[in-house]
């Protein structure tokens, strides 16, 4: 799981943050570590359902530590979501094809958006007879090559090594 500073400055959006629905496993990112928790020791970034547990409000907030009283704010830290939620994001989605001059609906699936996501991150190179990467920004993990293809998709975003434009 990929949790370099580049992946939770890319991460740290509100397409992105608008996704999360807590689960036990998640990973979040406290953005004020020392501020938050008196505790030195205390892991960044924490999983929810281990010494953090969730508290679902009007927003949600959670709390550090079993005896600790600290409870974080929704805009306190950043969800990170896992390769595994980054593809749910691609599907569930109404997608309309012509058929024979038919307009057929279906919800889409992880399978419509495969091909998409082979032609956004690879190509074959006819003369060297091998894959290369097709996408230019450097990502170094799966997580960040999905996230890029997420908001290409969806939201018509690229990155540009400091944000979404």
């Amino acid at each position: 799981m990929d949790v370099s500073p580049e992946y939770i400055a890319q991460c740290d959006c509100p397409e992105i943050q608008a996704q999360f629905k807590c689960v036990n496993g998640d990973l979040i990112y406290l953005k004020r570590v020392p501020e938050i928790c008196a505790s030195d020791d205390v892991d960044n970034p924490l999983v929810i359902g281990t010494s953090v547990f969730l508290h679902p409000c009007d927003d949600y907030c959670i709390q550090i530590g079993f005896d600790d009283e600290t409870f974080v704010s929704r805009d306190e830290f950043i969800w990170l979501p896992r390769q595994d939620d980054l593809q749910k994001m691609v599907t569930g989605i109404k997608l309309s094809t012509m058929v024979m001059g038919l307009s057929i609906s279906h919800t889409s699936t992880f399978v419509d958006y495969l091909p998409s996501f082979m032609r956004f991150a690879y190509e074959w190179d006819f003369h060297k007879k091998e894959v290369i990467l097709t996408y230019r920004q450097p990502f170094n993990s799966m997580e960040q090559l999905w996230l890029a293809f997420v908001m290409k998709e969806l939201h018509q975003k690229q990155w540009n090594g400091t944000n979404w434009e």
